[in-house]
């Protein structure tokens, strides 16, 4: 009896099983060239690269019928390199045919590259390299994986009045390939940060902090001074989530609109005078006069703001029971404003 390599055995011979073929040590490194050990983690959605070379033992004459280079992540990971890729069957021939037909000058290099998937079902990843015939024999490496979060609004674009509270509300969930934005699990216990800026400005500031709760949401109550834009922000901690920003909403800021009649005794032959004040002055922004007609609010006049944040006007008006309102124009800064109703009654 002779093994792979034709030495012949004797009744005093004791066989040492070896395999034709050997991986060296896997080399797993980021995408910055660090390497990654089994103690490291991995954020989803990163780029890993692999490598390792293939020897093949001179004295084998046998067929290689089956190699591969595999990514073990969980739900349908994909192989990297192998005999069933056909451009590696083609690329090295050594390894897939028999060693009398074509052998390898040397160890053969396998490089790959790919993303951690964002499906990955388990918290731990392995690229491990098999080959056969006899007892499957390669090498592996492993890392730990922690899920790319998203960070979810819930507020919806609004407009409140000045210095009104009003709560801002999200939800931290884990991505999850083809399941649903709605049904994407919560990541709990985990610190959110709420950002804020004001409407035209690119600089961002904290206004708040939360944790989640079991399901993932959270919220902060705010007053906002003017037409502010937030965020969700969740902070890169390793093991639990990576970093996701939310989308933004903006909530306007309304100012109090006041209106008062100057003149003591309307009457339909004159014109009365109105003052228009808004709380917030925007000089240069218009102040508007509208009246009731039955059915809809029409403009009689517009004037802009003075830098007190007032405008007078003189406006005729039929006799009887006359409802007006002034409605300060929306500027970058606030929202639309708009006074109470004042019912005014007007003599012949």
């Amino acid at each position: 009896m002779t093994d792979w390599a034709g030495y012949t055995n004797t009744a005093s011979t004791t066989f040492r099983v070896d395999h034709p073929v050997s991986f060296s040590p896997l080399r797993i490194t980021d995408a910055a060239g660090r390497a990654v050990t089994p103690t490291t983690w991995v954020l989803s959605g990163s780029r890993l690269r692999a490598r390792t070379t293939i020897s093949v033992s001179p004295a084998y004459t046998g067929g290689i019928r089956s190699w591969s280079l595999w990514v073990e992540e969980g739900n349908g990971t994909p192989a990297l390199a192998g005999i069933n890729d056909w451009d590696d069957r083609t690329r090295y021939p050594c390894l897939t045919v028999p060693a009398s037909a074509t052998t390898c000058s040397g160890p053969v290099t396998i490089d790959r590259t790919w993303h951690v998937g964002d499906w990955a079902s388990t918290s731990r990843g392995r690229v491990a390299g098999y080959t056969i015939p006899g007892p499957e024999v390669g090498t592996h490496a492993s890392y730990r994986i922690y899920p790319r979060s998203t960070s979810v609004m819930r507020t919806t674009a609004r407009a409140v009045p000045v210095g009104s509270a009003v709560t801002v509300s999200g939800r931290l969930t884990r991505v999850e390939v083809g399941t649903l934005p709605a049904d994407q699990p919560g990541i709990a216990g985990e610190a959110m940060v709420l950002q804020q800026r004001p409407a035209g400005s690119t600089a961002w500031t904290t206004v708040g902090s939360a944790t989640t709760s079991s399901t993932g949401a959270v919220g902060v109550t705010v007053r906002p001074a003017r037409t502010t834009e937030y965020r969700w922000r969740h902070a890169d901690r390793v093991g639990v989530a990576g970093p996701s920003t939310s989308p933004v909403v903006k909530i306007g800021a309304r100012p109090a609109v006041s209106l008062a009649v100057l003149t003591s005794t309307p009457t339909a032959r004159a014109a009365t005078s109105v003052r228009m004040t808004s709380s917030r002055p925007q000089a240069g922004y218009t102040l508007r006069l509208q009246r009731w007609t039955g059915t809809e609010w029409k403009t009689l006049t517009t004037a802009p703001q003075s830098t007190a944040g007032t405008a007078t006007v003189k406006v005729l008006l039929p006799a009887g029971t006359v409802r007006l309102r002034a409605v300060a124009a929306t500027t970058p800064s606030f929202a639309q404003g708009v006074s109470p109703t004042v019912a005014v009654s007007v003599r012949r």
